[in-house]
């Protein structure tokens, strides 16, 4: 089944749990100043701005790989 999605809202609000999960994670190691949106920012501004032909599995896979030292240096 492909899933498509009509925008990018719709798309982040699919994806919530999985960046909840990543910012749960990110808290039991130290780091409470990340939140979902911020993280989202990241991932759509370096990792998938020339996303074109992601899956959902691709976008979660991204979320729950993600680095706190990466997302961190990019608050700089």
């Amino acid at each position: 089944m492909i899933e498509e999605f009509q925008s990018e809202y719709e798309l982040y609000r699919r994806v919530l749990p999985a960046l909840r999960y990543k910012i749960f994670e990110f808290s039991a190691l130290g780091y409470f100043d990340i939140d979902e949106k911020y993280l989202w920012n990241y991932l759509s501004q370096n990792t998938w701005k020339m996303g074109n032909g992601l899956t959902l599995y691709d976008i979660v896979l991204d979320i729950l790989q993600v680095n706190v030292m990466d997302v961190l240096s990019y608050r700089r």
